[in-house]
This record gives structure tokens, C-alpha cells and sequence, in this order.
């Protein structure tokens, strides 16, 4: 691969990163807004209040990740620009961005399937 297909497929990745982490802070919304349901149904019970908040926290938590993510993208992104990302350092650099956010995918799936079953379990509907 030449320098100049390395680097589109490297602003590809990218992307495609950016519009998944778009997703999952779309769907950390949708889940924000799930809590507050859950909360308005059971307003006086202070167990199920902890784990709404354990989870509004977990939220939150997901939230950073994702900006952090972003931050790291967006910075091998600058450096792509530059001409100073077409190195041997700056495709270890993108691996580990690569491998960070199919990390983060693969917790955030877990997470959202506990959380299911927390509000499908307190639903009342």
C-alpha cells in the first residue's frame, strides 16, 4: 500500500469510528430518557433509585469514552493532514485507536444488555 492509499484508508477508518461513536451517544440518549421512565414509575422506591443512578453514572462514564475517543481520532486525523501520520509509530497509533473502539463497542453492547433487562424487569408497563 502507498503512502496516499494508507492514508485513505486511514481516513476511512476514522469515519467509520466517528459515526458508530455518534450512534452510541444517540443511544446513550434513548437509555438516558429509558432511566428517567423507570424513575417517574417508581418515584418512592429508593433501591430501584440507586441503580437508576448507578446506571445514570455508567451513562455518563460512556459519554466521556466516547468524547475521549473522538479526542484520539481526531487527532491522528490532524496528524494524517499534516503528512506526519504516514509513519510506522502512526499505524501502531492507529491499531490502538482501532482496537480502543472495538473495545469500547463490545463493553458498551454488555452494558446495554444488562440494562435491558434492568428496565424490562422494572417496567410496569
Amino acid at each position: 500500500m502507498n503512502k496516499l492509499e494508507d492514508i485513505q484508508f486511514q481516513h476511512k477508518d476514522h469515519q467509520e469510528w466517528l459515526n458508530h461513536l455518534n450512534f452510541y451517544q444517540d443511544e446513550i440518549k434513548i437509555l438516558q430518557n429509558e432511566l428517567l421512565l423507570v424513575l417517574y414509575e417508581h418515584p418512592e422506591n429508593l433501591s430501584l433509585i440507586e441503580h437508576v443512578e448507578e446506571y445514570r453514572g455508567i451513562l455518563l462514564k460512556k459519554l466521556s469514552h466516547i468524547d475521549d475517543l473522538r479526542h484520539a481520532i481526531m487527532q491522528h486525523e490532524h496528524k494524517l493532514a499534516t503528512g506526519d501520520g504516514v509513519d510506522e509509530a502512526s499505524a501502531a497509533k492507529h491499531r490502538e485507536v482501532s482496537d480502543q473502539v472495538s473495545e469500547f463497542e463490545g463493553q458498551f453492547e454488555a452494558m446495554k444488555a444488562s440494562f435491558r433487562r434492568f428496565v424490562s424487569h422494572n417496567d410496569s408497563c
